[in-house]
């Protein structure tokens, strides 16, 4: 519709101009002496609008030509432009594909944009690093570092890729230094709580991998299945294999958060490490905690270990027996607390009540390694019995011990 009512215009406008022209009678007179020139009116309008055309053609040409240098300058900044991004595609492509060499290669050429630059850079100090060339991307970084500014956001990319290389190298106080810098500069992202993380693991500061992962655990920036077993790891090295005397490792553990000291793995380390270092009261305290929050078989064969650790005195024993008194009325069929029952009498050389806990769990037993260990106990139970028939007890006790002796070979072939 459009095309045709600019048609019906034009025509409009011609057949106007038409009849303007044929109404025109008038002429115009150029006296260039000793010359006369006459024209009509129409002829001198028309010449007035060619010179007219002719000169704007010409104003027209002269500015373009003016403009060609900076048109020129345009066109291959234009062309460079699409060059060096189409470069820096084929860099991410390259380096997500694992190509590295050619990742870096690619990145490099696009370092000719400024705007882009910084991150190709970046780009190719990251394919250097995945290729262990860490000399080069050091150099890389180096040379990034001197043409950014401070406050830069792409500082914060810079110092990521610093650290993860150096992690990359095993050179844990550096990252850890590059770590401080990158949170300085106000930076906390998880990202660089991970690496944080990591470096901590490789420097073997383990309390600080505890807090790190703390705050990875309010974030929920981890998967928990990683996070128990990272933390488990650290409270294992911390609590078994650091050389703490008694007293640290007790101020130590009581730092620890009461959601982690009732966490049954982490309160079976803590406890091992107080019956090591001759706390038996400490580790009693310790697997009450975590029992009175999860009720695991584990935690209660190490409570009744605290009843014949050498250390232990007739008034902790005692209470261990008065405690495990009271959990029977909940658990009255609970195998491990039978056990512990039967342990913490011998202990206490109360010999008719251990033989009836220790068969009675006997009975509720299923696990090959549990049947071993009350086997073991009752031989022990028969050996110390006074009975008028020593004999009678010397074979009772071999029985139980043989038949300790092929549950345990039993349960070892289960494994």
């Amino acid at each position: 519709m459009k095309p045709l009512l600019r048609f019906l215009l034009l025509a409009t406008l011609a057949i106007l101009l038409a009849l303007l022209t044929q109404c025109n009678h008038g002429n115009v007179v150029l006296l260039v002496p000793p010359q006369r020139i006459d024209l009509s009116l129409n002829l001198f309008l028309l010449l007035l609008i060619v010179l007219f055309a002719a000169l704007y053609a010409l104003l027209r040409m002269l500015a373009a030509a003016r403009r060609w240098p900076q048109q020129a300058r345009l066109w291959r900044q234009t062309r460079l432009q699409k060059q060096a991004l189409q470069a820096m595609r084929e860099a991410l492509q390259a380096f997500y594909e694992g190509r590295f060499a050619r990742a870096e290669r690619l990145a490099q050429s696009a370092t000719v944009l400024p705007d882009w630059a910084p991150l190709a850079q970046i780009l190719a100090a990251r394919a250097a690093q995945r290729m262990q060339e860490y000399t080069r991307a050091t150099h890389i970084l180096e040379q990034l570092n001197m043409l950014v500014e401070p406050a830069t956001p792409l500082r914060t990319a810079i110092l990521m890729t610093r650290a993860e290389m150096q992690l990359d190298q095993r050179d844990a106080e550096g990252a850890l230094d590059t770590i401080a810098a990158l949170q300085r500069s106000g930076a906390r992202h998880i990202a660089a709580l991970r690496i944080a993380v990591r470096a901590q693991q490789l420097a073997g500061n383990w309390l600080a991998v505890l807090k790190q992962l703390r705050i990875l655990s309010k974030r929920e920036a981890l998967h928990p299945v990683a996070l128990a077993q990272m933390r488990l790891n650290a409270c294992r090295k911390l609590l078994t294999e650091s050389k703490q005397d008694g007293e640290h490792l007790l101020a130590l553990w009581r730092d620890f958060p009461l959601q982690e000291r009732q966490q049954p793995l982490i309160a079976a380390l803590a406890a091992r490490a107080f019956l090591r270092e001759g706390m038996v009261p400490a580790a009693i305290e310790t697997l009450e905690t975590a029992l009175a929050h999860d009720w695991q078989a584990d935690l209660l064969t190490l409570y009744s270990d605290c009843a014949t650790h050498p250390q232990a005195t007739t008034p902790l024993i005692r209470h261990l027996l008065a405690q495990a008194e009271t959990w029977q009325h909940t658990h009255p069929t609970d195998t491990a607390l039978l056990a512990a029952l039967g342990h913490i009498c011998l202990a206490l050389q109360l010999w008719g009540k251990a033989k009836s806990y220790l068969e009675h769990a006997l009975k509720l037993a299923h696990l090959p390694q549990v049947q071993a260990r009350l086997h073991l106990a009752l031989g022990q139970l028969a050996e110390k019995t006074n009975s008028p028939s020593a004999a009678e007890n010397e074979l009772t006790a071999l029985g139980h011990y043989r038949q300790a002796a092929q549950l345990a070979l039993q349960a070892t072939d289960a494994d």
